[in-house]
């Protein structure tokens, strides 16, 4: 029997579903995703000594210690790699990149080099912003100057998502605008509000 509490990518939901599913006798437990509401439902299921796999990467602290608790998420390269491989299954031979000016983003953008390279696709614009950053009209505007087939975004988070989300709303005509796993909370979409039909 499948049990399913939505913690609505919020810590705060996180640990009472936790804790109802081991009321409901659950013999184990998959999830959460986001890394928050992942580090609290740790600590309950340690407690409550009932195996917990969460669906993200650790955020940190001492494994070694954990013994009811595991972390399974596919690495950002990963997810980079899935994307890459829809855009060539889609016919995509030419994108944008937006992204953070972080280390991350900066590694991400090497892998991402490499695998449109070995797609024969050709990355027409870059565009980076510094953490937390909410303006980014201008930039879409840029990177649909170079004529993108569409724009590929990796936000650090589900505010950062949503702000891509609100101001590629803005411009006329935009290609398409894809956003990395960070859009997958739902907190992205309720920010986005009435924009978030542009989320992809």
């Amino acid at each position: 029997q499948l049990l399913v509490y939505d913690d609505r990518g919020q810590p705060s939901h996180a640990e009472p579903a936790v804790r109802q599913l081991v009321t409901d006798g659950a013999l184990a437990i998959v999830g959460p995703s986001e890394p928050e509401s992942a580090a609290v439902a740790r600590v309950a299921a340690e407690a409550a000594h009932i195996p917990l796999v969460t669906l993200n990467q650790s955020d940190g602290g001492d494994e070694a210690s954990w013994r009811w608790t595991f972390a399974l998420a596919a690495p950002p390269e990963e997810a980079l790699a899935a994307t890459i491989d829809f855009f060539l299954a889609s016919g995509v031979d030419r994108f944008g990149w937006l992204a953070p000016r972080t280390m991350e983003a900066a590694s991400l953008r090497r892998v991402l080099t490499r695998l449109a390279t070995t797609a024969n696709m050709q990355v027409v614009g870059e565009e980076l912003y510094p953490p937390g950053d909410e303006e980014h009209t201008q930039r879409l505007t840029r990177l649909q100057a170079n004529e993108p087939r569409v724009i590929l975004a990796w936000p650090r988070g589900p505010s950062e998502a949503a702000s891509i989300a609100r101001e590629s709303a803005t411009v006329p005509n935009l290609v398409p605008v894809f956003l990395g796993p960070a859009a997958s909370n739902l907190s992205t979409l309720e920010m986005a509000g009435d924009n978030a039909g542009v989320v992809r």
